[in-house]
């Protein structure tokens, strides 16, 4: 598996789920195009091309006659027992960037988030960029996916917290991912 990989997987999700914010109607989502989704996350076509052919290997998406479908307990499996161990935390020092872990305004929870919190630099400025330690996300396309994909930023964002977080952040995390994944 390549960082790449885990990107795409949990963007096809967010295609096919009912609650899209990302302008894709899911009957659409499982059947759009390669140069399509490079569009979206900023991985080229062949990236693609490849990782998809790893993700039917993992059995993380199945691909059919009419596009691409997200095995959802797969999925839910890999992101949540194993990226953390193949992506671990790297810090990139202190300053202004994405919000990302508990900072995410698009996870809410009892948890406090800390102080400094966590961010990705995300070389595109924006009015929701906060002053924090950053971390290097799991590929460097994710904070552009994020960008233009609440699902997405919510799901890298709760990796980050798999990543970083103590082992109650962790497991706050762990049933808040698979809740949405999960998801139909």
């Amino acid at each position: 598996m390549k960082p790449q990989d885990s990107l795409i997987a949990l963007k096809y999700k967010a295609l096919l789920s009912p609650n899209l914010l990302s302008g894709v109607v899911p009957s659409s989502a499982s059947s759009i195009s390669y140069r399509e989704l490079s569009s979206l996350i900023g991985v080229s076509v062949g990236e693609i091309s490849k990782a998809i052919k790893r993700l039917e290997a993992s059995k993380l998406l199945i691909l059919t006659n009419g596009g691409v479908m997200v095995n959802k307990n797969n999925l839910a499996e890999w992101i949540i027992h194993g990226a953390k161990y193949i992506f671990p935390e790297v810090k990139a020092g202190f300053g202004r960037g994405m919000p990302t872990a508990w900072n995410c305004k698009f996870i809410s929870s009892d948890i406090v988030p800390p102080q400094p919190g966590l961010a990705w630099k995300s070389g595109f400025p924006d009015q929701d960029d906060i002053q924090a330690e950053l971390i290097m996300p799991v590929h460097s396309s994710v904070p552009l996916a994020a960008s233009r994909d609440p699902i997405v930023h919510k799901a890298f964002s709760l990796l980050d917290i798999l990543r970083t977080g103590s082992p109650r952040e962790s497991n706050v995390a762990k049933d808040l991912l698979s809740q949405l994944i999960m998801e139909s």
